[in-house]
């Protein structure tokens, strides 16, 4: 999904008007199609409110008081801010003036007590609909307004957001003091850096995409800030498999990983591996390590190898490695591995050698940290995959900088080498030369804990065995692996969700997840969600004809 700034909706929507199109036709599709989209998850119709601002937004707002009218008993329409300042907007609001059910309260006409009477209104709506500021929203909320949203956030109403949550700002992923706190979020055209930057992103839940009526954005580099995985996307990517496959055809994975001081960096990256579809998972650690990880691994080929006096592997297994390498269609170098002469040498015959997909991770990175023109030597498809500190060291930067923009520190590298670079974090940044550049959408802090990065490399070299290119790969992976520490968070809460406990949950992820895979899943019915939670409550809807109210849209997809 492309992922585009106000300025570039507002081009796009002009260029749509040169090619015949009306701002009118676009205001009617988008406010009629974001009802339908409400009118999907929300069962209740007696009473409605919508809460509409001065410009385009309260037109869209209008748009859907009309649909409602149909729907609903009454139809409440607050206008916090008086009559909208937009033409067109105007002409929207005169055609739903008049009707029976329809209520226009306008707080800035009305009398003093006018600011409770809304209040009250909010009170008995089921659903309320913000649509008061959209992507021309900058500074803050104040006075009544801020006083309204605040009640908006404490009813019990089910609230769905127009375009963007009112109070927050499009462009960015900061969160201002008074905002919307949406349970759906209807994005127009396009997501908005607010719909997948945290923390802001958090606030929008459910996202869908809605059609305005000028067709999907074209990819143009120069015009859209940056693309993000949708759960259609990354399911529809996941075929099944042909019933004559065998653990050979579904591809071999080589990891180099551990050491007597760090043994569950192997071990979590091998389950990952083994857990991704890998076929045969072969994992090489250091013989001094051979009780912890061959206790906890059953299904892997093991290769237990030399170790040095550190319990690290020693540069007399190179043999033994190269011979595992001729076996393998990717090779994971890296997780606990330990940095000392040995393993220095270890992972340079192996980057000097592999012409398979490789993924350098944790120790790998840092042995090379050394040098880092070894990169530049390197003829195998390679994906480094550092946390800001391991990319400081990378930079020879200070961290600050990195965090400060992990976008640009990511643009920066992969502009002076060609490795796929995932720079992890709150919003994981994939970025490669001649690549459009992705920031994850999913994961949370139930990821924040030693062992998250083995699981990630682990998968990464489990979708490069069975085929797919480096840097899909790399996207696919770390969605899938945001998805499950978010998964074991609504199971375990944030602070419970061990490593372990979240390697658990994505077996069962992945079956609810890739429900119905591959060709069966049809764009238009899913192209448009974007909340992956939300996307398998809405196959399952269309599975079950189930439709839900506020409290089993917020509830676990755990069905």
């Amino acid at each position: 999904m492309l992922v585009m700034n106000s300025e570039q909706i507002r081009k796009a929507e002009e260029s749509a008007v040169l090619r015949g199109a009306s701002f009118e036709e676009m205001m009617l599709k988008a406010g009629r199609n974001a009802a339908k989209e409400i009118l999907k998850v929300f069962s209740g119709r007696e009473n409605a409110l919508i809460v509409c601002g001065k410009g385009k937004n309260g037109g869209d707002g209008f748009v859907v008081a009309d649909v409602f009218a149909a729907e609903f008993q009454k139809v409440t329409v607050l206008l916090p801010l008086g009559e909208p300042a937009d033409e067109l907007s105007r002409k929207m609001l005169s055609k739903i003036q008049g009707r029976e059910n329809i209520e226009i309260a306008d707080l800035k006409k009305s009398d003093t007590e006018s600011l409770e009477k809304a209040k009250a209104e909010i009170d008995k709506a089921q659903v309320i609909v913000d649509a008061v500021f959209g992507i021309g929203f900058s500074g803050a909320v104040k006075g009544d307004l801020a006083e309204l949203i605040n009640k908006i956030n404490r009813s019990k109403a089910f609230v769905a957001a127009i375009d963007i949550p009112s109070g927050l700002l499009s462009d960015c992923g900061e969160l201002t003091e008074t905002y919307v706190k949406a349970d759906l979020t209807l994005a127009m055209y396009a997501l908005k850096p607010v719909h997948v930057l945290k923390p802001a992103a958090d606030e929008c839940k459910a996202v869908r995409i809605i059609d305005i009526g000028i067709g999907e954005p074209e990819e143009n580099k120069d015009e859209f800030v940056f693309k993000t995985a949708s759960p259609f996307e990354v399911a529809s990517r996941f075929k099944k498999r042909p019933h004559d496959c065998h653990k050979g055809t579904c591809g071999t994975v080589l990891i180099v990983a551990g050491s007597y001081e760090m043994p569950g960096a192997a071990v979590l990256a091998s389950k990952a591996a083994s857990i991704l579809g890998a076929g045969l998972v072969i994992t090489a650690f250091p013989d001094k390590a051979y009780n912890a990880i061959t206790s906890k691994l059953t299904e892997q080929v093991l290769l237990p190898l030399p170790s040095n006096e550190n319990g690290r592997i020693s540069k007399t297994a190179e043999e033994k490695l190269l011979s595992a390498l001729k076996k393998a269609d990717a090779l994971l170098i890296g997780p606990g591995l330990g940095v000392d002469e040995d393993t220095e040498f270890i992972v340079k015959t192996l980057l000097s050698n592999t012409e398979i997909p490789t993924v350098l991770d944790a120790d790998g990175i840092n042995v090379i940290s050394k040098n880092i023109d070894i990169l530049k030597e390197v003829k195998a498809p390679l994906v480094l995959t550092p946390h800001p500190g391991e990319m400081s060291r990378l930079c020879r930067t200070d961290i600050c900088e990195i965090t400060a923009d992990k976008r640009l520190a990511a643009l920066k590298f992969t502009q002076k080498f060609s490795p796929t670079l995932v720079l992890k974090g709150s919003n994981t940044v994939i970025s490669k030369q001649g690549k459009a550049q992705y920031i994850n959408a999913t994961g949370c802090p139930a990821l924040a804990r030693g062992g998250s990065g083995d699981l990630l490399c682990g998968m990464i070299a489990a979708l490069m065995a069975g085929g797919m290119d480096e840097f899909e790969s790399a996207v696919y992976a770390v969605y899938i692996h945001g998805l499950a520490g978010d998964y074991s968070a609504r199971v375990f809460s944030e602070t419970s969700a061990a490593t372990e406990l979240t390697l658990k949950c994505l077996p069962l992820l992945l079956s609810r997840f890739l429900y119905k895979a591959g060709a069966e899943l049809e764009k238009e019915d899913f192209g448009a969600v974007f909340n992956p939670f939300d996307y398998m409550r809405a196959v399952l809807m269309q599975e079950r004809g189930w439709h839900g109210d506020k409290e089993s849209l917020r509830r676990d997809a755990l069905l």
